[in-house]
């Protein structure tokens, strides 16, 4: 950890974001990319530093997927109406941050990622109380992949000392990660990558640039992936033996979480729902029994006008579950047949609803169903599902829209109801107990 350095740094600008597999240097005003990116950024009043008074901290965790995403997160209520000192903090993310060193001998092999999200806690915990902020109250929050980040982090001992209470905002509790089946697949993006560059290991592939990488980091996660997988395996946190020996779901069921830790969970009704877009014919061809059909599906989605027509959904499912526990589980409150005479209908709200319920509410339910229920020295756990419809017509609640609530960053102004605006003002209090005393 760096302490002190030999020059000032300006630090009243906000720092490059972290590269990433879909730089594009050619678009009109791209941001800065780097691999020189491990910034912390700080909120906090001038106030709070010389007076002496110590305010709660809340460490934020940005999302993208662990693909993508900054730092350049700000929740200026919280620091200017309700006494909070806040840093946004910055982790390698992709190949850049996930890719797994098979050959190497030292212990951490991969989940540098993570490695640079538990620095930035560390980091806080001994510079935090300069900038006005109390290190003996941190909460750690994040939303998307930085939600998933925290459970990480709760499911990590070596996480704990760092933080005394926990938000996670737009995502479950996930039982992906799988180890034997994500390190795999992470073997195949490399052994590809580097038959491509020329390169024997990945000491090679570090000297390559990221213009000559990304073209072929973006291809590989087409080509390889975990059968019956909804999603890319892709440059990911991977259960390692290391940082943790079971998923966060599996931990969490175990009642192998931090002790005695305040923990918000809170997810939206239709929190995948714009993750969908586009995404679905990825879905169907992944599955053999349905890979030959997606010229079909492709034409049924131009006829229909509709993205996920009936009944793929349906077919899919059957495949990947089989055919009896399709029917006596997914079947009866999922499924998504032909309408009257055939008619093809849209399936896109009955998967969202089985989207949301396997990798967000489910997941979550159960982990929660086991010793969370009977142990005293876990929790305690509050779980929320937002229902402040805000997209598609406001007829949605998409995904991340509680952090928009949770941190108090729904605005203030004359246009909204005196109702809406009693219901933002009132939000943005009562969360803000929560980082300010145990609950």
């Amino acid at each position: 950890m760096t302490t002190s350095y030999p020059a000032s740094v300006d630090a009243t600008t906000y720092g490059a974001w972290c590269m990433k597999a879909l730089w594009n240097p050619s678009a009109p005003t791209p941001p800065v990319y780097s691999e020189d990116c491990l910034f912390i950024n700080v909120h906090t009043k001038s106030e709070y530093i010389e007076n002496g008074e110590k305010k709660p901290i809340l460490i934020f965790i940005h999302g993208g997927g662990f693909q993508g995403g900054n730092g350049m997160e700000e929740f200026d209520s919280l620091i200017s109406n309700e006494g909070v000192v806040m840093f946004s903090i910055q982790y390698r993310v992709g190949p850049y941050g996930f890719m797994y060193n098979h050959d190497s001998n030292e212990e951490h092999k991969g989940n540098w990622g993570l490695l640079d999200q538990q620095m930035a806690l560390a980091w806080v915990q001994v510079f935090g109380g300069e900038f006005g902020g109390d290190i003996n109250q941190v909460t750690i929050a994040g939303c998307s992949a930085g939600g998933a980040s925290i459970w990480w982090h709760l499911t990590m001992p070596s996480s704990w000392p760092y933080f005394h209470r926990a938000i996670s905002t737009g995502i479950g509790v996930s039982g992906s990660y799988n180890s034997t089946a994500a390190i795999e697949v992470n073997r195949m993006y490399n052994n590809y990558v580097g038959e491509q560059m020329g390169c024997a290991d990945i000491a090679c592939l570090r000297t390559k640039t990221p213009e000559e990488l990304n073209p072929l980091f973006r291809a590989v996660p087409t080509m390889y992936y975990i059968p019956g997988e909804f999603h890319d395996a892709g440059y990911m946190p991977i259960v390692d033996g290391v940082l943790k020996s079971k998923t966060n779901l599996e931990s969490l069921h175990a009642g192998e979480v931090r002790p005695n830790t305040p923990i918000s969970w809170n997810y939206n009704r239709d929190d995948v729902w714009n993750l969908l877009d586009g995404q679905f014919a990825l879905m169907v061809v992944r599955l053999e029994e349905l890979a030959d059909k997606l010229d079909d599906l492709t034409a049924l989605q131009t006829s229909s006008g509709f993205e996920i027509p009936s009944d793929y959904t349906d077919q899919m499912l059957r495949y990947t579950y089989g055919e009896e526990f399709y029917s006596a589980y997914i079947g009866p409150i999922f499924s998504c047949p032909n309408g009257p005479n055939d008619e093809i209908v849209d399936c896109k709200p009955a998967m969202n609803q089985f989207s949301n319920a396997r990798v967000w509410s489910c997941n979550t339910q159960y982990g929660l169903s086991g010793a969370p229920l009977t142990d005293p020295n876990i929790g305690p756990i509050y779980p929320m599902e937002l229902q402040d419809e805000n997209c598609v017509d406001d007829t949605r609640v998409c995904h991340c829209h509680d952090k928009i609530v949770v941190f108090g960053n729904k605005p203030i102004y004359d246009g909204p109801s005196q109702k809406e605006i009693e219901y933002r003002i009132a939000s943005r209090e009562y969360w803000t107990v929560y980082p300010k005393r145990n609950l």
